[in-house]
């Protein structure tokens, strides 16, 4: 059936009356009462001027209204409720008396066109037509006098065969019902607001949709209204519309749980009221209950199949699922009544997710036009450029992303990578860095990494890689790069923990094996080294610069002769160079196989002349060979580099000693003393030194200065007893001897003047 919409455009006669001064001299008493808080006084006058009013206007003029408005406010500040009451049905009985006033006037243009249709029997529209003309007839303008809450049927929401209301007039309607349940709240007068709220939505208007709900604030009476709610439904359970408030304030206070309760008991007797089906897709959405929310919002759709918000909602979740290609359809159907940003942007989104790149970027542009400020849709444009090789457009859409968001870490990823396509390392590593501040993902982590490896920032690559083989024990040439990276920055027990990884991969490789034996080598860990470089040498017998490691290491745990079998090793299977000799010459040394080392030594030579280590190594030799001369000028040599060696300062003036030199010995043995003052041996070195050159008291000085700093010194005092005896002082020598006596009775037994 045509269903035609009136509206009535109220219109009021504005009357300009020639009030008598004291109408007006009363208005302002009034509201000087009132400002005075003084409102038994107010309410007198203002009755006063009512009552004048009265008499000078229609019962249908809309001036009366601000009067008897003040008077219901009046007494509901002074808690009369039955005049407020009172008041409150004057002033609708006043206003619908207009309305209906205004509506009559329809009545006459009706009955002509009613007259046309007959003449053009056109019997369906005469029938409607019949239908208004009877409803507006039988809207008399008598009004209830005995109850606030009855209201007149007002208007005519559409010409049919139903008497109904028009939408105007219900949204007003129940916009000021509301309104009143607020007045009413804000002053504590909980049922009366508790009333107007539920006609509110009995009336079942557009007016008061989800959104409407969403925005008003029940204030600092919202706890108390829920109170009142609750204790009137426990006390009568027919009052089913008290669910749907404990749920929208439940909703409000974030108690999701009591949300949903109350609305379902409400659902069970409204089933068709979309708001609280709306709310309660809401709700199972928030507690991640997308199935629920989806039912919800299909039994919307079987009563009203176009409406916005459950299209809407359901499209956001099958997204949410990943249905994409069922959220486009949802989306495109929207779209075509609907220009909003979030429609456009979850159609490109959606298309972006199937892999439909063309389309993504088509509706994702139209998405920027829509809204300009959004990061996220500026995130997937980029993207979809990115997969259509569109990498100049790609790059300025990520730009103009972080411009907007500059902490959205994916945007700087995505930078990240465009850039490592240019190579362009260094802003790479910059958006990889920025990214890392905000997100932690595999492929970032990797990324960030490799980069830092590649340009040999190895401290930085160690932590991203770290975190990158967490997730992936099984990436071995990752774990490879970063086995490097550890050893490159000294960190060896982390090198040894990944090496062992590695070889549960690869067991025969003997490269790792001889990377965990260098490690613990490094470590100072010899016995492990050794082992491990046993176990290369398992898997190569005929691994070269092993079998020099196992020489050194052999060397260092003084295993000389084991060490030269390793050593002659490497000689067999490679060739000679400079470390080699020089551990073959050790080896020859410790096993006190003089000559051979000094050969080894020699031929070392000829690979560094001016090593000094290595003249050192030969001074040594020298030495034992009782070659002062040659020991002397190799330990000068390695003195060139190293003046202040206390070790080597003592090899040359040991030289010089048992060369009788003792007066170079001397000059040797106190630049030692200068270095070191607590150094008592080179003291008592130089005590010798004058003993051997005959000069008793001087040799009597130093091996006193030593037991001075040293009164354990037994060597000492050895040495003092046959000099004291040959300078005539029995005496000292005697306490020499006791206290030689209680350090060390062995050598005092082997002293022939102590025991006579």
């Amino acid at each position: 059936m045509q269903k035609l919409l009136f509206l009535f455009i109220m219109g009021a006669s504005i009357l300009q009356p020639s009030f008598s001064s004291s109408l007006y001299e009363k208005k302002e008493l009034a509201q000087t009462y009132y400002d005075s808080k003084l409102y038994d006084d107010a309410i007198i006058v203002y009755e006063e001027i009512y009552e004048i009013e009265k008499n000078l206007f229609d019962y249908n003029n809309l001036n009366l209204l601000e009067t008897v408005q003040r008077l219901y406010k009046l007494h509901l500040l002074n808690k009369n409720l039955d005049q407020t009451k009172r008041y409150i049905q004057e002033y609708l009985n006043i206003q619908s008396s207009f309305i209906i006033k205004q509506q009559n006037t329809y009545i006459e243009p009706l009955e002509d066109l009613k007259n046309i249709y007959v003449n053009e029997k056109k019997p369906d529209l005469v029938f409607s037509i019949d239908s208004l003309l009877q409803i507006i007839i039988n809207n008399t303008d008598i009004i209830q006098k005995d109850s606030l809450f009855i209201l007149p049927k007002i208007l005519v929401n559409k010409i049919d065969s139903t008497n109904s209301d028009t939408e105007y007039s219900n949204n007003d309607i129940a916009l000021e019902l509301m309104e009143t349940g607020f007045n009413f709240l804000n002053n504590s007068l909980y049922t009366e607001s508790k009333i107007n709220f539920i006609n509110a939505i009995k009336l079942n208007t557009d007016i008061l949709n989800l959104a409407y709900f969403h925005t008003i604030d029940f204030g600092i009476e919202a706890n108390n209204l829920y109170i009142s709610f609750l204790e009137e439904l426990e006390n009568d359970s027919t009052k089913s519309y008290n669910n749907f408030y404990l749920g929208l304030l439940s909703y409000k206070k974030s108690e999701y749980d009591k949300a949903t309760k109350y609305l379902n008991q409400y659902n069970k007797h409204y089933p068709n009221d979309i708001n609280a089906l709306l709310l309660l897709g809401e709700l199972s959405t928030i507690n991640l209950n997308f199935l629920d929310a989806m039912f919800y919002y299909y039994r919307i759709l079987k009563i009203e199949s176009d409406n916005f918000n459950a299209n809407k909602y359901l499209a956001e979740i099958l997204i949410q699922i990943g249905d994409y290609n069922e959220a486009i359809n949802i989306l495109k159907y929207l779209s075509k009544s609907n220009n909003k940003h979030e429609i456009t942007y979850n159609l490109g989104f959606s298309y972006y997710k199937i892999n439909n790149y063309k389309d993504a970027i088509k509706y994702l542009t139209q998405a920027v036009l829509l809204n300009p400020e959004d990061y996220k849709t500026y995130y997937y444009l980029g993207l979809g450029y990115k997969h259509e090789k569109l990498y100049k457009q790609s790059l300025d859409a990520f730009k103009k992303c972080i411009t907007l968001n500059s902490n959205w870490g994916l945007a700087h990823y995505e930078l990240g990578v465009l850039y490592e396509m240019m190579l362009n390392d260094k802003l790479a590593i910059k958006h990889f860095e920025l990214a890392r501040k905000h997100e932690t993902f595999d492929n970032l982590n990797y990324k960030l990494g490799m980069l830092y490896y590649k340009n040999e920032n190895f401290l930085k690559a160690m932590k991203p890689l770290k975190e990158y083989l967490l997730q992936h024990m099984e990436d071995y040439e990752t774990m490879k790069i970063i086995g490097k990276i550890f050893l490159s920055i000294n960190r060896y027990s982390e090198a040894i923990d990944i090496y062992y990884r590695l070889i549960d991969a690869e067991p025969n490789n003997e490269t790792y094996y001889y990377n965990i034996a260098s490690c613990y080598y490094k470590l100072n860990d010899f016995d492990n080294a050794l082992s491990y470089y046993l176990k290369v040498i398992d898997l190569n017998e005929e691994n070269y610069s092993v079998f020099i490691e196992i020489g050194t290491i052999l060397n260092k745990k003084s295993l000389f002769k084991k060490s030269e079998i390793y050593l002659l090793k490497a000689l067999d299977c490679g060739y000679s160079n400079k470390n080699l000799l020089m551990q073959l010459g050790i080896s020859y040394g410790g096993q006190k196989k003089f000559l051979q080392s000094l050969i080894a030594f020699k031929e070392t030579l000829k690979f560094s002349l001016e090593d000094p280590i290595l003249h050192y190594q030969i001074g040594i030799i020298y030495k034992e060979l009782a070659i002062f001369d040659l020991a002397i000028n190799n330990f000068l040599f390695y003195l060139e580099l190293n003046k202040k060696d206390e070790m080597t300062l003592s090899l040359i003036g040991e030289c010089y000693m048992y060369m009788d030199n003792y007066e170079h010995a001397i000059e040797f043995f106190e630049k030692i003393y200068k270095l070191n003052n607590n150094n008592y041996t080179a003291l008592f070195n130089i005590g010798k030194c004058y003993e051997k050159s005959g000069d008793l008291k001087n040799a009597a000085k130093f091996f006193k200065n030593v037991i001075k700093k040293n009164p354990d010194h037994v060597k000492s005092r050895e040495k003092l007893v046959p000099i004291y005896k040959q300078l005539m002082k029995f005496r000292e020598a005697r306490k020499e001897c006791e206290i030689i006596y209680m350090l060390d009775r062995s050598i005092y037994n082997s002293i022939k003047f102590c025991n006579e």
